[in-house]
């Protein structure tokens, strides 16, 4: 069994069981620039995913896609604003959404970690293709292969910066999510067309 193999059938499963389930994970995101002389800053936040849908909260932002509409709430001005996202948007707003996508936009340049051992995590790291125009030099992700694989981290290179995404406590539940946000006495600012 190839290396390529192995990455692709834990991709296939992962986003088949990102489809049928939901998945509720504590991350921190820490952005750091490629001068030592800055060590780069890390955030917490939480996020709940099924599909394309999701819902995440870090930094006082609030975000989530229904399918259709994506709302993000700011708690500094109590504002939600509602619009119809591109792709680009939502993949800004949620970095798991490039992964569903990855096998189009990008090329497998690396190989899975230790692919012998059962249950071991599965690493693949992409390039995007020359025809995309994706804000990254290169790609990582983790997944934590088995029976339910999860994703374990998603790393961006770009020339100047690197962005680690860590999902930390990742599980699927059977909970059923509210992929929407309406906060009590919010100003909306509909932008929907």
């Amino acid at each position: 069994m190839t290396h390529l193999f192995l990455i692709l059938t834990a991709l296939s499963a992962l986003f088949s069981a990102l489809e049928q389930k939901v998945m509720v994970a504590d991350f921190t995101v820490t952005v750091s620039t490629n001068n030592a002389q800055s060590p780069g800053a890390t955030y917490p936040g939480t996020v709940t995913m099924q599909g394309r849908q999701f819902r995440f909260s870090m930094m006082g932002t609030q975000a989530a896609y229904d399918g259709a509409t994506l709302y993000v709430y700011d708690e500094d001005v109590d504002e939600v604003t509602l619009s119809t996202p591109t792709e680009e948007e939502l993949v800004e707003a949620n970095p798991l959404l490039l992964a569903q996508r990855i096998e189009e936009l990008c090329e497998v340049n690396e190989r899975a970690v230790n692919p012998a051992e059962e249950g071991s995590d599965i690493l693949a790291v992409f390039t995007p293709k020359e025809a995309t125009k994706l804000p990254f030099t290169r790609l990582t992700l983790r997944i934590k292969a088995g029976a339910e694989p999860l994703p374990v981290s998603l790393e961006m290179k770009e020339p100047n910066q690197t962005t680690l995404l860590k999902l930390l406590n990742a599980r699927y539940t059977d909970a059923a999510p509210d992929f929407t946000l309406s906060p009590s006495g919010a100003y909306i600012n509909d932008l929907r067309e």
